[in-house]
């Protein structure tokens, strides 16, 4: 393992100057508030959410990319598909959108292969608007079942199983 990431670190050092982003924010806490489009949950009108982005960095046109990193095995062409309609990767749009308005360049991913010869991609990923309009309200209705739960008063241990993270 040490001699792999030893082996990372020179690869990285070799590809990392060709890059010309300026750094913003290294794992910062952002914080967003979501209206409650219905009626109020344990009468809140407004959901906090809260998100640590790896790494924001401003591109040489102007644009700002919030930056999640991630390690695999081995990289190919799935991941950016799977993880642009992740939950997580939502989040960190709608929080680039709120905090950067059209400054926003989008959510890039910082892909590590980890198997075999290191390998880097950023790709920018693709922004899946259907699915990110309806994200507030993805997240009210998590809420709402949430306070459900707990009104039951079931253990957090016997609520229902979500065995994806695109749930």
């Amino acid at each position: 393992a040490l001699r792999r990431g030893s082996r990372c670190s020179v690869d990285i050092r070799h590809w990392a100057p060709r890059e010309q982003f300026r750094i913003l924010h290294v794992e910062d806490v952002f914080e967003i508030r979501y209206r409650i489009a219905g009626a109020p949950i344990r009468g809140q009108t407004e959901l906090l959410m809260t998100a640590r982005a790896d790494l924001v960095v401003e591109d040489p046109r102007g644009k700002v990319h919030i930056t999640d990193h991630k390690g695999a095995g081995r990289i190919d062409s799935r991941h950016a598909k799977f993880y642009g309609i992740s939950g997580q990767i939502l989040n960190l749009r709608w929080i680039g959108v709120t905090a950067f308005g059209s400054r926003f360049g989008g959510v890039m991913l910082n892909m590590i292969q980890t198997g075999g010869e290191p390998k880097f991609e950023r790709p920018v990923l693709d922004p899946a608007p259907a699915l990110f309009a309806r994200f507030p309200q993805v997240i009210e209705d998590a809420e709402r079942r949430i306070a459900a739960l707990e009104d039951e008063n079931r253990p957090a241990n016997a609520w229902p199983a979500s065995p994806s993270e695109l749930v």
